[in-house]
């Protein structure tokens, strides 16, 4: 798979000019690299932090009787606690 923010070298012929032209800072490339940034970084206005206590806030003050509780798991709690020795016999 080829992305357009990457330098692919596909031959180890072509290895010194790929590096070259790498950096180089080709604008196509350039262009390619700002684009990846803002897809996977769409804020970056540097207030991610408050936006995730902010939603983690409002998901604790929602109700949440619609999800399931967790399993009892005793059988798996009784293998980690032997595992890490847990037990004095």
């Amino acid at each position: 798979m080829v992305f357009a923010y990457l330098v692919e070298v596909l031959f180890a012929k072509v290895r010194k000019k790929t590096i070259e032209k790498a950096f180089s800072y080709p604008k196509e490339v350039m262009k390619e690299i700002d684009d990846y940034i803002e897809f996977t970084h769409p804020y970056s206005d540097g207030k991610s932090s408050k936006r995730i206590v902010d939603a983690t806030l409002a998901f604790l003050e929602k109700d949440r009787s619609y999800l399931k509780k967790k399993p009892l798991n005793l059988l798996r709690k009784f293998k980690m606690r032997k595992k890490l020795n847990y037990f004095k016999f």
